[in-house]
């Protein structure tokens, strides 16, 4: 079962955003899924491996337009070890992610105003 997003078509998402653990979110229909080892802004087919009321979780067939942050991971284990979720981007934007995902973890859950 390929996702179907009303703003793509094919089985395409467009990744919003990461999020804690390494997965990128995209919304389908109102629902969020998280699909691993993508970026924000990509375009991406992905495969449901588990649907649930309110979240689905992909898996991640083919990137259709990449982000320029994109690069070839340095390890041959990535995507199999579990051990790095970000390898696929430079480390500079992966430092990034990591202060957007921080941030909006302390708004959501903790209910903090991030730290400028």
């Amino acid at each position: 079962m390929y996702l179907a997003a009303a703003q793509c078509d094919n089985g395409q998402v467009r990744i919003e955003k990461l999020v804690y653990g390494g997965a990128g979110l995209s919304r389908v229909d109102g629902q969020v899924a998280l699909t691993p080892f993508v970026l924000p802004g990509e375009l991406v087919e992905t495969q449901v491996v588990r649907s649930r009321k309110d979240l689905m979780e992909a898996s991640l067939t083919r990137v259709v337009e990449p982000s320029p942050e994109r690069i070839e991971p340095p390890c041959p284990h990535f995507t199999k070890c579990g051990g790095c979720h970000y390898q696929h981007a430079n480390y500079a934007y992966q430092l990034q992610q990591k202060r957007e995902i921080l941030k909006d973890s302390l708004r959501r859950v903790g209910r903090i105003a991030p730290p400028r």
